[in-house]
């Protein structure tokens, strides 16, 4: 009888194992066209919690994604991560470019040109031009190629908005004491071109203008890993994971190489606009009206091989990295000098003629020079994780452009009043100024950034 019982418990048994066995078989073998989305398993280099550690103690009741940060553990050709894209506001400072003394106001009009006159006073110029504290923007985006985020690509755009400065002085009436200071090449004394004065009304305005941009388009290959740096981390995950080994410091360090571009362009525009109301001892015409403008521009384009090394950490919630890069390769320069002068006497037809005042036959046109040279820049950023998925940044940022041609530092202040447009003109003019000397400066742009960024 005992037999007769244990008989069909052992083939019971033997079929409950088959079957068992059979299921283990079938989840085992490999799917011919079935993708999993996703696995909740943490990847192997990420440990089990220590002995006697207890996850949920270590977060103190606080749910452990709000401590570490949600990522789902994607399929090994989608990992986490692996794209990011980030948007920063950059508050910049970048130093004024030097120009002479552009207009000046006096007590007497014969002191107009005496800028070191305690009676003279500098309305514009004699120094920076431009506003120095500017506004702007960058945008950064990338992708690794490979799962294990060893090989991949970033690109980045950054614009500090134009920044521009202007002047006007002058009288409708005469009241006022307003002029152009020069130095005459002829006898190397102080004068002025009057603007406003008894008997005669006018107004003169100055604008600059000047623009920094760039882009570049980087591969990007790591170097190492120390520890764990992570962009976020798996709720899923939690329970098979020390909270205290995610808090450990993880850092990387990536090699980057591509394309750099930079863009750096600045003008000076003088604009003067005058009315004759009572100048008989000068021979001219109540009524005549005189329009005189001289602008200035300059363009620095900068092309180059861009390289570098991004070194970045995580612990926890917070993050580090320092960017340091040199760019090699070719700036580019361009200058535009033009000027003109309007006559318009009563009764008589409009008399156009090349040249203003500080812009002339002397020294108008468009020069071109390019040399090679490096341009080395630095971005120091700290990151705050928020969400999962966002992270808010911080950080400092400088870049150096050497042999930029700046437009407010071509103006040569001394002028040949023989060369200004007359009609009738001299047959010894006497030396060609102003002159164009291709002046160049070595200058330092530098600011804070905030911004954010988001990874998927």
């Amino acid at each position: 009888m005992r037999r007769s019982v244990w008989r069909p418990c052992g083939a019971r048994i033997a079929c409950l194992s088959g079957v068992i066995g059979l299921l283990i078989l079938v989840a085992n073998a490999p799917a011919q066209n079935v993708r999993p989305a996703f696995s909740i398993n943490p990847p192997r280099f990420l440990p089990a919690a220590m002995p006697g550690e207890d996850v949920e103690s270590l977060s103190d009741g606080q749910p452990a994604w709000e401590l570490l940060g949600e990522k789902e553990w994607f399929s090994t050709t989608d990992s986490p991560g692996r794209r990011w894209v980030r948007g920063e506001y950059l508050a910049w400072w970048i130093p004024g470019a030097h120009a002479p003394p552009l207009i000046t106001t006096s007590t007497a009009a014969g002191l107009l040109g005496e800028v070191n006159s305690d009676q003279t006073i500098v309305l514009f110029g004699g120094g920076p031009i431009q506003r120095e504290a500017y506004n702007g923007f960058r945008l950064r985006m990338g992708s690794w190629w490979d799962c294990e985020r060893t090989r991949g690509w970033e690109a980045s755009f950054f614009m500090v908005c134009p920044g521009s400065q202007s002047a006007r002085a002058g009288s409708s009436d005469g009241s006022a004491i307003v002029g152009r200071p020069f130095i005459d090449a002829n006898t190397g004394d102080p004068i002025a071109q009057l603007v406003s004065e008894e008997g005669l009304a006018g107004f003169v305005d100055v604008r600059t203008n000047s623009t920094l941009l760039g882009a570049e388009i980087l591969y990007r290959h790591n170097w190492f890993r120390h520890g764990d740096c992570y962009d976020s981390f798996s709720k899923d995950a939690v329970v098979e994971v020390s909270l205290r080994h995610k808090r450990r410091l993880g850092t990387r360090l990536d090699f980057l190489a591509g394309f750099r571009y930079l863009n750096y362009s600045d003008s000076v525009t003088i604009r003067e606009e005058l009315l004759v109301i009572n100048r008989p001892d000068e021979g001219l015409v109540s009524g005549t009206e005189f329009d005189v403008f001289d602008s200035f521009r300059a363009y620095n384009h900068f092309y180059g091989l861009a390289l570098g090394v991004d070194y970045s950490g995580q612990w926890g919630r917070w993050s580090f990295a320092a960017r340091p890069q040199l760019s090699v390769g070719v700036v580019e320069r361009r200058v535009s000098i033009w000027g003109e002068t309007t006559v318009s006497v009563p009764n008589q037809p409009v008399n156009q003629y090349v040249g203003g005042l500080l812009a002339l036959e002397s020294n108008i046109g468009n020069y071109r020079s390019s040399q090679l040279t490096l341009v080395p820049e630095l971005d120091l950023q700290i990151g705050y994780l928020i969400h999962p998925r966002w992270r808010l940044l911080m950080g400092y940022s400088c870049l150096y452009f050497p042999g930029l041609a700046r437009a407010g530092e071509q103006i040569d202040p001394v002028v040949n009043p023989k060369l200004i447009p007359q009609e009738i003109m001299d047959p010894d003019p006497g030396p060609a100024r102003p002159a164009y000397f291709a002046r160049q400066s070595d200058v330092w742009m530098h600011g804070v950034t905030a911004g954010i960024e988001y990874r998927w």
